[in-house]
């Protein structure tokens, strides 16, 4: 193997080893009222493929949060669900500001984050931009 081609090889081994990035999810509080964590690892060749299997925008959208967003133990979150559940029982409006920085982070220029550090986005600010809804005093 190519001496570029196993660096990297290993910068995919060691960040899916490494500590996943993630947002806060006010909406969807803990038991105790605590905004929840969903995390996410880099983006692999094999989520990509089952994420661009769906035709339109919308269901390309929950694909990603569906193959891709995880609990705080790297368990993934929706993907017992079908896809008509997600289309029809969960805020797209939540879902698809997190599909949003889950895809930013796919490019850690675009998050403005250094790479030794997690991204950690307001799921809800950006909630609220995309519904129209943004508080200018935040």
């Amino acid at each position: 193997m190519h001496p570029v081609a196993e660096r990297a090889r290993r910068h995919l081994h060691e960040a899916l080893l490494g500590e996943m990035n993630f947002c806060y999810a006010d909406d969807w509080p803990d038991t105790d009222g605590n905004p929840t964590r969903i995390y996410w690892l880099p983006l692999t060749g094999d989520e990509q493929q089952r994420i661009e299997a769906f035709n339109d925008p919308v269901s390309k959208t929950l694909a990603v949060v569906k193959f891709r967003a995880r609990d705080e133990k790297g368990e993934l979150i929706f993907s017992d669900l079908s896809m008509e559940a997600l289309l029809h029982q969960y805020d797209y409006t939540v879902m698809r500001a997190l599909a949003v920085l889950i895809i930013l982070d796919a490019d850690p220029e675009s998050t403005g984050k250094p790479d030794d550090e997690p991204a950690t986005t307001d799921l809800d600010e950006l909630v609220d931009e995309m519904s129209g809804e943004s508080d200018p005093t935040r």
